[in-house]
């Protein structure tokens, strides 16, 4: 019997490679010196960037070391009145999480300030935007090697009025989508630290708006006159380009009126509830869209909160660009001249579309005016309560009582606002598991190389294989440990996992069934023995999550059962070339017939899926 040497398969586990975004982005930083002032002020934005899908800021990515030396000079010798941090993400991936993702890069950018400069606390004005459509637009249009028809196909699917998600599908599928994604996108994931002009009040008004890489200007949204013709005491309104409900003094007002309402009146009186998001007329439609639905899907999920019986009872409606609003302000605004006042009228009441009307105003000579003065009041929720005849309101509810209750009805919605609320049904990705990988640590210390796969089934079964082998002979040919062998079993999961996160599996106490099969070779010093084996038993065990992503496990289990072989008994000789049969036997064996120590990472992937609400 001759003995071959066999050559060791070496197995790797791939690392997950990160995903790198691709072009750098000209930093804009101006300097303007104003005559006669003690103190520089500077007037423009900084942006600094982030990777893919990433909210860490990152002083050695891209530009942004040399965008922080700027900041820092300015800042070391300015403390300005209010810095405005706007946030975009590059339009790819579901538009919740990136809106989401822009607001994490917010609030990173705020820490490193706040950290950095104590005295920017409660200065610092957090305003995130989903997805940055208008600077991709102005990239694409200013790219000169790009065919014309190429150009036209792109630049009509970014201005449709198709959802950003169905945006994202019909670029995917264009032949150029991939030379947009490397050339542009890592550009469009950014935070643009907005730098005030001087605080001087001979500064004209048309001077002190900076304007963003979209275009949209970005000014002091908080500072509006009190009292002003265009704000509304009975909305909850909202940062630009916000959905989150803020804690003001105004909606802290009105949220207080709500409670003593809805705490004191039955769900009988309540006839019906309804929301109305809006958003003020700046920036492309659909995303404007988007953000009157969010808001008024936020606010509902800020009153279910408190009042979980009124889930599913609530009308929620998505305003969109409050035009209405608007017309009517501008009407009551005693700032405006006559003429001012009718060539704003005259562009609302036009019959342009919603995206030239806006191009109109921008270019009228008051629209720093609108968008400081009228347009927060423009980014609202208003809360309609239809109450039944014999609920009366008590004095204290005056403040709702002015403009949002009804009593004995159902509160009118304007017929031009659409019902359709954009969480009533809308994609939702999630992250499911695929596979799971491991290796025995305990099998890698005896120098038995192994490997094992896991597929999850439902949140608490899973199917798994195990492959162990390890294949040595040393130089003299006098010494063996050979061994293949592969167990597969199936596992119940005991603990209770997550019905809503899908990577809530293979963690807590298990219980399975396993069978193993192999051949081996194991030659300690010039004899030993060759056999097969078979193998059945029961197993248990616990896992451990590791990392907050819950992809990485630590589990330790043990198994017990019978095992049974035939094994053939030899000696080698002189030279151990070749194996001299002795005898052969058979075991039987009952008790513990493995043991495991393993670390496993799970591999996963996003699934997009509609819901509905």
């Amino acid at each position: 019997m001759n003995k071959q040497n066999l050559t060791l398969p070496v197995f790797r586990f791939a690392a997950k490679l990160g995903k790198v975004a691709l072009l750098s982005f000209v930093l804009v930083f101006s300097f303007i010196l104003r005559a006669g002032a003690q103190v520089r002020s500077i007037s423009g934005a900084v942006d600094l960037y982030f990777p893919f899908d990433n909210a860490v800021l990152s002083e050695s990515y891209l530009s942004n070391s040399s965008s922080l030396e700027q900041l820092d000079a300015y800042l070391a010798s300015n403390t300005p009145d209010q810095l405005e941090v706007v946030t975009f993400s590059s339009p790819e991936g579901n538009v919740y999480y990136n809106l989401d993702l822009s607001r994490r890069r917010a609030r990173s950018v705020q820490t490193y300030l706040e950290t950095k400069y104590p005295a920017l606390k409660g200065r610092i004005i957090l305003n995130a935007g989903a997805e940055s459509w208008d600077a991709l637009r102005g990239k694409v249009s200013s790219d000169g090697k790009l065919s014309g028809e190429a150009r036209t196909s792109i630049l009509e699917i970014i201005d449709s009025d198709a959802q950003p998600d169905d945006k994202e599908r019909s670029l995917k599928a264009l032949p150029e989508y991939k030379r947009l994604y490397s050339s542009f996108f890592r550009n469009l994931r950014y935070a643009s630290v907005v730098i005030p002009a001087g605080s001087a009040s001979n500064v004209k008004r048309s001077e002190q708006g900076v304007s963003s890489s979209a275009g949209v200007p970005f000014s002091k949204v908080n500072n509006r006159p009190s009292g002003f013709a265009g704000s509304s005491d009975t909305d909850i309104l909202f940062d630009l380009r916000s959905s989150s409900v803020n804690g003001t003094e105004s909606n802290a007002a009105l949220l207080e009126a709500l409670d003593r309402l809805l705490s004191r009146i039955s769900e009988d009186e309540l006839k019906s509830l309804t929301i109305i998001g809006s958003a003020s007329p700046e920036g492309p439609v659909a995303i404007n869209e988007r953000l009157a639905g969010s808001r008024a899907q936020n606010l509902t999920d800020l009153i279910v909160s408190r009042y979980p019986s009124l889930k599913g009872k609530i009308e929620v409606v998505n305003g969109g660009e409050n035009w209405e609003g608007l017309r009517s302000a501008v009407q009551k605004d005693d700032m405006l001249s006559a003429q001012e006042r009718q060539d704003i009228l005259d562009v609302i009441d036009s019959p342009l579309s919603a995206q030239e009307k806006e191009a109109r105003l921008r270019a009228l000579p008051t629209y720093n005016h609108l968008f400081e003065d009228i347009f927060p009041s423009l980014r609202s929720a208003s809360v309609l309560a239809g109450l039944r005849p014999n609920a009366a309101l008590a004095s204290t509810d005056t403040k709702l009582a002015d403009a949002q209750v009804i009593s004995g009805g159902k509160p009118s919605v304007p017929a031009d606002m659409s019902y359709r609320s954009v969480t009533r049904e809308y994609e939702e990705e999630e992250i499911r598991p695929i596979v799971a990988v491991s290796t025995n640590a305990l099998y890698d210390v005896l120098i038995t190389p192994n490997f094992a796969v896991e597929v999850p089934i439902g949140r608490q079964w899973s199917a798994y294989a195990d492959y162990s082998f390890p294949w040595w002979v040393n130089r003299a040919n006098d010494r063996a440990w050979q061994m293949l062998k592969l167990d597969l079993g199936g596992r119940y999961w005991i603990s209770r996992h997550s019905k809503t996160d899908k990577m809530d599996v293979l963690n807590g106490h298990f219980v399975g069934l396993t069978g193993m099969a192999g051949y081996y070779d194991v030659e300690p010093k010039h004899e030993g023995y060759q056999g097969e084996f078979l193998a059945v038993g029961l197993e248990y065990g616990y896992a451990w999550n590791l990392g907050k992503k819950k992809k990485w496990r630590l589990e330790a289990s043990a198994a017990a059962g019978w095992m049974g072989t035939q094994y053939r008994y030899y000696i080698g000789n002189s030279t151990d070339e070749h194996l001299l049969y002795q005898n052969n036997g058979k075991l039987n064996w009952w008790g513990p017939i493995k043991a495991n120590i393993s670390f496993k990472y799970i591999f996963s992937h996003k699934v997009t899926r509609r819901v509905t609400k």
